[in-house]
């Protein structure tokens, strides 16, 4: 006899999953995810001691990028994403690192993908700004950006910065990949991690938080320097002085500017349609590259072609 009717007994022990100190630091389950969230002390004590890569591979200690001064630390989504490479295009087209050494504020953008990817972004943008990468996605889970899709949300809530669609966004793509000979071979980073903006510094201070909600949410460069005391003129990259002395050269370069802008969709169509294989002039083809699987691997990373549950893929 137990001394238990059978009503009474108790029930078994359940064993608690244990749960990592990286993730218990990253401060909310997926399940509490919020964009705006505050980060905690313990989060950033945490997160100070972290590693990126450069583009050498070589360890730095995140917290050494904000000790000293405000920082403006971009998070990223995976090398090859098209939404993210408009995204660092409007920081590069409205942002001049003259403009933010003179308030005293640094701008970092980071991947989580594999540090031979680096160069090659680089030479795509010509980044004026440090670029490094977050393979584990340690600091991003740290810092509260837990919630993971390919979902792009509806176009009514996209950014500002959004330029290319699916079709366009992924010969688009292709096309910075064998321009510059981005090594295919290697890891580009986590299709579904979404990544965010964050103020930090100086010390242990974080002043903003943004993280994304879907692919296509980051907050506007503008309005993130705005945060930390910069003000930015959207289309001129400067402050609020007038960056050209003569206005009538300023609306001569924007017409020249659109005019490329309009080649470059025509190159584009032409390469979607199949035509770039026939033309002698074409970018993608000056080096003679053989195209081979990648479009078919870029489309599957982008996440456009999908496994479905009998393991056969859908588009």
């Amino acid at each position: 006899m137990t001394g238990f009717t059978q009503d009474e007994k108790p029930k078994p022990a359940v064993r608690l999953r244990k749960v990592s100190r990286d993730r218990r630091v990253g401060h909310q389950e997926i399940s509490t995810f919020h964009p705006h969230r505050e980060v905690t002390l313990e989060q950033l004590q945490h997160v100070r001691n972290l590693d990126v890569l450069d583009q050498e591979g070589k360890k730095l200690r995140f917290g050494v990028l904000w000790q000293d001064q405000p920082t403006c630390v971009i998070f990223i989504r995976h090398f090859w994403c098209p939404s993210c490479m408009d995204y660092i295009r409007s920081i590069k087209e409205q942002v001049g690192p003259d403009v933010l050494d003179k308030a005293g504020v640094r701008l970092v953008i980071i991947s989580n993908g594999s540090p031979a990817m680096i160069k090659s972004y680089n030479k795509i943008f010509h980044l004026p700004f440090p670029l490094y990468t977050d393979p584990t996605c340690a600091l991003y889970h740290a810092l509260g950006m837990t919630l993971r899709t390919t979902d792009g949300g509806p176009d009514s809530e996209r950014g500002d910065y959004i330029r290319h669609g699916a079709t366009t966004g992924v010969a688009m793509v292709l096309k910075n990949a064998l321009s510059t000979r981005m090594p295919l071979h290697k890891r580009v980073g986590d299709v579904k991690q979404l990544g965010g903006e964050f103020i930090l510094g100086p010390g242990l201070h974080c002043s903003f938080v943004s993280r994304m909600h879907n692919t296509r949410s980051h907050t506007p460069v503008k309005d993130v320097l705005s945060a930390a005391g910069v003000q930015i003129d959207r289309y001129r990259g400067t402050t609020s002085q007038t960056f050209y002395d003569n206005e009538e050269q300023w609306m001569k370069d924007r017409e020249a500017e659109l005019k490329r802008i309009q080649a470059r969709k025509g190159r584009r169509r032409g390469f979607i349609m199949g035509e770039h294989r026939n033309s002698g002039s074409s970018d993608l083809d000056r080096d003679s590259v053989d195209l081979g699987p990648v479009p078919y691997r870029a489309a599957r990373e982008l996440g456009y072609i999908k496994e479905s549950p009998d393991g056969s893929e859908t588009d």
